[in-house]
């Protein structure tokens, strides 16, 4: 695994460095359950009281997505990991079948997420 091949971002605020170094190790060993030649890339975003999660592996083999929200940051960050092994999971039971299904719903689908996440990723410079 590159360094380079988990990215975790804070938007709208900036936690405290154990807690920052603590998400990045949880992302980084989340990665290491992905498909190889993956990419993670976590945003961490708060906005009044509420913090949003959202989690996308990008791979060879397709794109994985979730999002969790609440006002525990910790909670957030074990929801969305949580899903996302879930869908990994669901990934390497499936992954040796080609006809089988494995597609995680995609909200990129919709034209507003698109400009959302190309947003932030033009305001990340990613």
């Amino acid at each position: 695994m590159l360094t380079q091949d988990v990215r975790v971002h804070f938007l709208g605020f900036h936690p405290a460095e154990k807690t920052e170094q603590r998400l990045e190790a949880w992302a980084r060993d989340l990665h290491e359950e992905g498909p190889s030649e993956s990419n993670l890339k976590a945003i961490y975003t708060k906005q009044g009281r509420e913090y949003q999660g959202e989690l996308r592996v990008t791979s060879r083999v397709g794109q994985f997505y979730v999002v969790a929200r609440g006002v525990n940051l910790y909670s957030v960050a074990r929801d969305a990991m949580k899903r996302m092994r879930r869908q990994l999971e669901k990934w390497k039971t499936v992954r040796f079948h080609p006809h089988a299904d494995i597609a995680a719903p995609n909200p990129t689908d919709d034209s507003t997420e698109q400009q959302r996440l190309a947003s932030l990723e033009r305001e990340l410079a990613i």
